[in-house]
């Protein structure tokens, strides 16, 4: 079990980097480049799933927080979409998608329906406890919105005697 969740975390942080690092240009070159390099002693090809010993892969997703997943003409669109798709053509493992709400997501990673959960999901000290975080591949900055008349409350720490 552990090393499945290593490989899972080393497959999101990989479908990360690939997605942005990749472009189309230049690809038949990074194919012939990539396939002289990851030639082992003995002459053949290593095993282009990165280590990884599954032939699919289980992804919990959440439609309908665009642009990251969302329902356009009944399929998944969306960053997270594409970056699992981009995995699965990379590394030949087939994708399997398990949509839930997004309050069920992490039940399904628990009940092992699936393997890994695409979501944006903030690390926080108890979820660090139960589970493996890749790096995060987006950066929110939180903000209070007032009306432009309040002149009050200028920052969170001010508002919240901090």
């Amino acid at each position: 079990m552990k090393k499945r969740l290593i490989g899972i975390l080393l497959c999101g942080a990989l479908v990360l980097s690939m997605v942005a690092c990749g472009s189309k240009e230049g690809t038949k070159k990074e194919e012939a480049k990539t396939e002289e390099t990851t030639k082992g002693n003995s002459g053949e090809a290593t095993d282009k799933k990165y280590g990884l010993d599954m032939d699919s892969i289980v992804v919990a997703i959440s439609s309908g927080y665009e642009p990251f997943c969302f329902d356009k003409d009944n399929e998944l669109q969306g960053y997270d979409v594409d970056m699992w798709k981009e995995f699965e053509e990379r590394t030949g493992i087939k994708v399997k998608w398990e949509r839930a709400d997004f309050s069920g997501l992490l039940g399904l990673l628990d009940s092992g329906k699936a393997d890994v959960v695409a979501a944006q999901l903030t690390p926080t000290p108890e979820r660090e406890e139960k589970y493996a975080f890749t790096e995060p591949e987006t950066y929110y900055g939180s903000v209070i919105v007032v009306s432009n008349d309040n002149t009050d409350i200028k920052s969170a720490a001010k508002s919240w005697n901090r």
